[in-house]
């Protein structure tokens, strides 16, 4: 179909920023029409934020909206995402975490999405003089996916060792 069909497509979007030092938040939209097939707005909100040299975290929320035209479906995704570092001790000890929300309703299927992952950190490079810098991780993740009636978890925890030179 798209051999003979005219495939005009326009975007339009637009960025905001602001940064104060270490800290930061933008906003974005946007919106996508092919004369033919689609159309699509989206936007986010992303945050850069420091306390101290003990705390960052970034937090970032996305929306996305489409309409089909070929099969009148339409689809909406929610994403939200987390990331994140507790430092205890300066140089030694930390913990850093990492989260993923999705959820996308369509026309045809609903799916959720959820991922969460932390890690505690015990750093050596100090200890060597920095010759080494080895480092050992505690870390966990849980997972859980749910497509309509349909639902799988899993849940992971182990030990990782890392070196550099």
């Amino acid at each position: 179909l798209t051999g003979s069909e005219d495939m005009d497509t326009i975007r339009y979007a637009g960025t905001l920023g602001y940064v104060s030092g270490s800290n930061s938040i933008t906003f974005r939209l946007g919106k996508t029409e092919a004369k033919t097939f689609t159309s699509n707005i989206d936007g986010s909100v992303s945050l850069n934020l420091r306390f101290g040299t003990f705390l960052s975290l970034n937090p970032s929320f996305s929306y996305q909206s489409t309409e089909n035209f070929s099969d009148d479906s339409t689809s909406k995704i929610y994403n939200v995402y987390l990331n994140g570092e507790l430092t205890f001790v300066p140089e030694y000890f930390s913990l850093s975490i990492s989260s993923s929300w999705t959820k996308n309703d369509n026309t045809f299927s609903d799916t959720t999405t959820l991922s969460l992952g932390g890690n505690v950190n015990f750093y050596m490079s100090k200890l060597f003089n920095y010759k080494l810098q080895p480092t050992l991780s505690l870390r966990g993740r849980y997972e859980d996916y749910k497509n309509g009636d349909t639902s799988t978890s899993n849940t992971a925890f182990y030990l990782q060792a890392d070196i550099s030179f």
